[in-house]
């Protein structure tokens, strides 16, 4: 059996994010706060800029101290949409053969949206069920394949707050 940190990964902030060891395996997470836009952030920590420099093609992720945005060779420069998280609690965990692992059930995690096209499966998820993200609500959460990037993910939405709130 796996042990806490083989299944959550620690990243800046001391936080234990939600982390997946293979594909076909499931998480189901109820949400215990708010979702939180970060800015993106590089290795070193430093907000990250996109930056177009006048002879590039395209544009680079760049840390603040990494370009100097009043010089004559920079022709653009934005940050890039902020990386969402959620507050979440694991109430359910399968590996890829459906077998439940009970070890981290309970465990408070950040779930970063970020990953693969997770974030859009979310929305989707959310909008098709009429609601927001709600402190409450249940998700499942099943990477589909890692073979190639980006990754794929499957997001439902399994109980919305409301519906949690009328089971008490």
């Amino acid at each position: 059996m796996a042990s806490f940190d083989e299944i959550f990964v620690k990243k800046s902030g001391g936080s234990k994010f939600l982390k997946f060891t293979e594909d076909k395996e499931t998480f189901l997470v109820q949400q215990t706060g708010e979702p939180e836009a970060r800015d993106q952030k590089n290795a070193k920590g430093q907000v990250v800029y996109l930056v177009k420099m006048k002879e590039a093609p395209k544009y680079k992720p760049m840390g603040a101290d990494e370009f100097d945005e009043d010089s004559e060779n920079v022709e653009n420069f934005f940050k890039p949409d902020p990386e969402y998280v959620v507050p979440v609690r694991i109430i359910g965990h399968k590996d890829a053969k459906g077998e439940a692992v009970e070890d981290q059930v309970g465990s408070d995690v950040t779930w970063d949206t970020s990953a693969g096209d997770t974030f859009a499966k979310l929305k989707d998820a959310v909008l098709e069920e009429g609601v927001g993200l709600e402190v409450g609500a249940v998700y499942a959460v099943k990477r589909l394949d890692s073979k190639a990037k980006p990754y794929t993910y499957s997001v439902k939405v399994i109980k919305t707050a409301d519906q949690v709130a009328d089971e008490k």
